[in-house]
Formats: C-alpha cells, structure tokens, sequence
C-alpha cells in the first residue's frame, strides 16, 4: 500500500449494506472514488455472519465493523490505499461510536466515528461518553452522522430552535479546541445540506478536526444508495508535526493495584541499600526518580496491555450474544465488565502526558459547566413575564409561595400578609450574585509568591536541622 502526503476522508450514512446487492453497490462506488478512509454509518449488520459477509466484500484494504444492537444501527471504518496500524480499538457504544486509535502517514490519529442516536436524550448521553477522547495529543479526525444539528441554519426550516443536545455538542467541541471544517471555510452562508427527504434538508453529517489543522474545504456527493451526501475533505498528513506526549507523570491509577504496590515497596528497599552511593542524597534522589518512572512505565505497558487482551475478549462476547440474540441480562453484564476493562480518560491523573499541553481538561471547566447547571440565569412569572435580575427573580419566587401557603386556607387580608412576612422573612438571608458577574478568576489566575510563602508556613516545617542537599531533609 502506498503512503500519500494529502489523505482524504470521507463520511457517508449507508441506508444499509446487509444484502450483497446493496453491499455491491456501495462497495463499487467507495472504491472507484479517491477515498483513503471512510467513516460508514447505518450498516444494519445484526449479525456476525452479515459482519464477517461485508468484511470479505471489502478488498481494498484494513477494516472495522460494529454490530448493530438495534435495527437501524452499525457502523463501521473502511480503509483503502493507505498504510495504518490499529493500535488500539474502543466501543464506547455498539452500533453507535467506535473510537480507533491508529497511525497513518507517519501521524497518530484518533478517529471516531458516530451514528448519533433519535433522542436527544441519547445524544447527549453519548455526547458525554466521547467527550474525555477528544482530549488528546494525537490528531482528531471526528466525523459521523450525528442526527442533529449546530445552528438553525443547517435546516432548511430554520425556525426551529436547538436542542439541548446540539448546544452540548457546541460547547464540547469548542472546550477541546476542534473545528467544523464546512463551518471554517463558509462560516456564514446557509446549505450545505448532507440530508435529503422530501422538502426535508439537514446538514447532520459533519467532520471536527484541531484548530490549525490543515484540511481542505469539504465536498458534498449525492450518491443513489442513500439519501445521504457523502461529505469528503482532504487534509496533508506531513505539514502539521506530530505533537510530543508532554511531561511524564505517574498515572494514580497505578496505585490501586495490589501488585503495584509491592513491586514498588520491593524497589524502593532496593534503591536504599544504594543512598550512600551518591556524592550527596539530592543526587542519589535524581538517580531513584529517574528509576522509579522507568519502573512505572513498564508495569503500566504490561497491565494495559492484559487489560486490553480482557477487553477484547469481552469484545468478541458481546458479539456472540448480540448476534445470537442472548439474554439482555447476559449482555448488561458483558457490558458492564467491559467498562471496567475499556481504557479510562478519567482514571488517570496524566494530563500532559494524555492530552498535550494544548487545551487540558482542568477544574476551573469543570467548576464553570457545574455552577452553571445550579444557576437559574431567569424565571417566569405568572403573567407571563421573564425576570432575569436578581430582585425580579426573587419576586416570581416571594408571588408563589405566597400564593402556595395560601391555598386550602380561608383568605383574608391579615393571613395574607402574615404569609407573605414569613416568606419575606426566609428571602432576606438571600444573598444572589448577578448571572453574568460569576467569577472564576481565583481558578485560574497564576500563583503568586505571597500563596507560596503561606502555604510553605503553614506546613509547620521542623527547622532544628537545616535543609540542604546533603542532609536527610533534602530527599
């Protein structure tokens, strides 16, 4: 297979390619066009007899296939004319997103491919399950058909309003700094629509790449298996150099792991009987650490990889049950015992080293999105009147109660205003911060001297013997 400095990539959702007509025809067009790599959607391959039928069909080069768990669903990842190696392979849903870590071209990628779920609900929910992956040193390539929508204008009828799952999608993408690549090259102009049924157009097929990543503006390719666009774009491999994995740091997750612990216990024993080696205990210091991370990193090169071996057993189960339409008790159970073995985003605590020094998840995000799912930026009264200041949302709040205590009582004027102390009463120790003045500023502003120097007396360091690097202190 030949290597290419522009790759291109294209995403299609299928309509199907269970039967070998419908698989001919897709095939046959997927291998005369000058794709290098093909995100498909909708197989509608239920089970592995179907899979293990299109994987043959396929001839032009490395594949992979989900299962679908559902009627409408399957996906898979195609290749064609391009050297790559899968390093490692996640089903963060089957069916409906497969994360595929590979190289190509001389570059890591990331590739996920999503077939976005009919509620909204389930969007989101599988929003949030991609979200820890698109934090990585490795080039992203995220792409799919993702059944919604990022601005009104990607529907023909753009009078609707986005759903709560489109404004997750927004917010995610942008946190990890990736791009819509038809949004990058025509920011403003409506079309571009990847759906067509009827008098209905949507643009619900996307690409994300990182920010500065040079990709060419998308093509659209009405095909007649589909009512689906292919969108295609092709991005130069060479120019943007791949990004170093960063500082090493200890992966916490290490830690828990019996075997672990007394491996470092019998090391560290070890490394003391060598203290009077060193001119002084700081180099003696440097001599341990420097040991200490290869220690670490090969027990978590070997435990990732049983891990991983568990993972792909288990893989290879849940196909079995799913094809074979196993008990759903069976299948929750394979499921779950995979979660423990799939590779954590959010076990380790190996920022630079996982997601690069280009944007990291931190708390102050972290902070920000929970605060604002506690605010209440507005309320509506009962005339219909939105108060989105503090003293007016406190008034909607003070006109309900009061009209709540009062209900099943007599009214009269005096337990009226007898109502309304008590609700004035509990508002006065109310203190609310206007919506658009919350700060997070202290998050993540640079740490001064001054915090240092506090921080350092406030560990009630002993001071009878005096610190330097010869003395036992200065380990």
């Amino acid at each position: 297979m030949a290597t290419f400095p522009v790759l291109s990539v294209a995403t299609v959702n299928v309509n199907s390619i269970k039967s070998s007509r419908a698989r001919f025809l897709v095939y046959d067009h997927l291998s005369r066009a000058p794709y290098n790599v093909i995100l498909v959607q909708e197989t509608r391959l239920e089970t592995l007899a179907a899979l293990h039928a299109a994987k043959r069909d396929w001839r032009w080069g490395p594949s992979y296939f989900s299962l679908a768990t559902e009627r409408y669903g399957g996906i898979a990842i195609l290749f064609k004319d391009v050297d790559v190696s899968i390093n490692r392979v996640i089903e963060l849903q089957k069916g409906r997103c497969v994360v595929l870590d590979v190289s190509m071209g001389r570059q890591p990628f990331r590739i996920i491919n999503i077939y976005g779920p009919q509620s909204k609900w389930e969007r989101k929910r599988l929003f949030i399950e991609i979200e820890p992956y698109l934090y990585t040193s490795q080039q992203i390539l995220f792409g799919g058909d993702f059944n919604t929508i990022t601005r009104p204008q990607d529907r023909r009828d753009a009078t609707q309003r986005l759903g709560y799952d489109s404004y997750f999608l927004n917010k995610m993408v942008s946190q990890a700094g990736l791009v819509d690549v038809y949004l990058h090259h025509t920011p403003n102009p409506t079309g571009g629509y990847t759906y067509h049924r009827g008098s209905c157009q949507s643009r619900i097929d996307r690409f994300f790449f990182k920010e500065n990543f040079p990709v060419a503006a998308p093509v659209l390719t009405p095909v007649e298996f589909s009512d689906h666009h292919i969108l295609s774009c092709e991005l130069n491999v060479y120019s943007t150099p791949p990004k170093g994995r960063g500082i090493w740091r200890l992966n916490s997750d290490l830690l828990v792991e019996q075997r672990v612990q007394q491996a470092f216990m019998e090391f560290f024993r070890d490394q003391m009987t060598l203290a009077d080696l060193g001119q002084t205990k700081s180099e003696w210091w440097e001599m341990v650490k420097a040991r200490t991370q290869r220690l670490f990193r090969n027990l978590a090169r070997n435990m990732q990889s049983s891990r991983y071996k568990m993972y792909l057993g288990l893989l290879g189960r849940l196909d079995i049950l799913i094809s074979q339409g196993g008990d759903p008790e069976d299948i929750a159970a394979v499921k779950n015992l995979m979660r423990s073995y799939q590779y954590d985003r959010y076990a380790s605590l190996v920022k630079e080293r996982d997601h690069g020094s280009y944007r990291s998840p931190d708390p102050y995000l972290s902070c920000k999105r929970k605060e604002g799912t506690k605010s209440i930026p507005s309320l509506r009264g009962t005339d219909g009147t939105l108060e989105e200041s503090p003293r007016g949302i406190l008034k909607v709040v003070r006109d309900y109660y009061i009209e709540l205590l009062g209900k099943g009582s007599p009214q009269c004027s005096e337990e009226g205003t007898s109502h309304g102390r008590r609700v004035d009463d509990f508002l006065s120790e109310l203190t609310l911060p206007e919506h658009s003045d919350l700060s997070f500023d202290e998050l993540v502003s640079e740490i001064t001297i001054e915090e240092v120097t506090e921080s350092i007396q406030q560990q009630n360091m002993c001071k009878s013997r005096p610190l330097g690097p010869s003395s036992d202190r200065g380990v």
